[in-house]
């Protein structure tokens, strides 16, 4: 189930509201929930991308960024849902679906490269913030994750 914060946020890019409100949105529900102030930022699992907290910290910097840009600044958002990744887990053991999310945040990472970071969310769930991206952009990096992804004849 989605976190209901990224629930809201994630209707209002599927509505195609403007960057601004929903972006000023999620970070108004971030800082209620008191998940902004004063969190340590943490690399996950062995992952070397960010956890929740991480992510929290980092969202914060590019408000800051985005406060003292006079032109504003695009940033796209993936909320990424590995499928079927219970099934492995409960089938392989939880060694191979730690290698799974390994593997996985490895290929989010490349396709980050400089231009954002990765999070791990929670379970199979993961986030990939990229700034100064348009929705075409977004799209590309979606095609080169399917693409390394069936490379490797899946995970």
């Amino acid at each position: 189930m989605m976190y209901e914060g990224f629930a809201n946020v994630y209707d209002h890019m599927m509505n195609h509201i403007p960057y601004e409100t929903w972006f000023e949105n999620l970070l108004q529900y971030l800082h209620e929930k008191g998940v902004l102030n004063g969190r340590i930022c943490e690399l996950g699992c062995g992952t070397g991308i960010y956890n929740r907290a991480g992510m929290y910290q980092e969202i914060e910097k590019i408000e800051k960024r985005i406060s003292v840009t006079s032109g504003g600044m695009d940033v796209g958002l993936m909320f990424i849902d590995l499928d079927n990744f219970k099934h492995y887990n409960d089938t392989y053991g939880h060694d191979v679906g730690d290698l799974i999310l390994k593997e996985m945040a490895f290929v989010f990472k490349e396709v980050a490269k400089d231009r954002g970071f990765v999070s791990r969310y929670g379970g199979d769930e993961f986030i990939i913030v990229i700034e100064s991206c348009a929705r075409y952009e977004l799209e590309n990096i979606a095609k080169d994750i399917y693409a390394r992804i069936a490379e490797a004849d899946g995970f």
